[in-house]
């Protein structure tokens, strides 16, 4: 599918989308749906099997099978209205950080000024806090920014406990190498599976 380009018809309801897209469908190299809402969960299940399989991590019945799967983003705000219904059982960690620290941040990421930077931070903060307002307290834990780099293993630990998950050895030897590298230092289009493939490779500590 990497060749072709995504399309979608729009329009209000009762405007002719659905006739309109059973006739582009007919079409041999048009391919239009009308499921894609409804199909969202089953569709991100069978993305997430095969990233589980690239990863060499166990999809089964068993006891060391995949407890949690998900995706993090700041521009998840933007999907808001789609997640809750199609993952109503879904657990949220909220991650906040003084304000003034992640205008500054974004600023010198973006090039561009503080203040800028500052309506840009509140766009997410209150789209994320109008998620959280609605959520079941008990599927929401929060995280400060703060707290987590004060000491990442009991941070995590206590996260790791409201999942109901044990601490891991491989969790405390990330920490233990990477816990002082920048993270955004790490290029994110790598596969995961090829950043654990490459040992002691001198770029392996943009991986934090």
């Amino acid at each position: 599918m990497k060749a072709a380009c995504p399309l979608f018809v729009v329009g209000v309801p009762r405007s002719g989308t659905t006739a309109f897209s059973k006739l582009l469908n007919a079409h041999p190299r048009i391919l239009l749906t009308d499921q894609l809402q409804e199909s969202m969960r089953t569709l991100t299940e069978q993305f997430y099997a095969k990233v589980a399989d690239a990863e060499g991590k166990v999809i089964s019945d068993g006891p060391d099978s995949i407890a949690y799967y998900g995706d993090k983003h700041p521009h998840l705000k933007d999907c808001i209205d789609s997640l809750k219904p199609a993952f109503p059982d879904a657990r949220f960690i909220h991650l906040i950080r003084d304000p003034r620290d992640s205008a500054l941040s974004i600023a010198q990421m973006q090039g561009t000024d503080f203040r800028s930077a500052l309506l840009n931070w509140k766009r997410f903060d209150s789209r994320y806090n109008e998620l959280i307002q609605d959520l079941n307290p008990d599927l929401v834990y929060t995280v400060r920014y703060e707290d987590l780099v004060e000491d990442y293993n009991g941070c995590i630990a206590s996260v790791l406990d409201w999942l109901g998950l044990d601490m891991e050895s491989q969790i405390e030897d990330h920490i233990d190498r990477y816990s002082n590298i920048d993270a955004h230092t790490y290029s994110s289009t790598l596969p995961m599976t090829d950043t654990k493939s490459r040992g002691t490779d001198s770029n392996e500590e943009n991986q934090f």
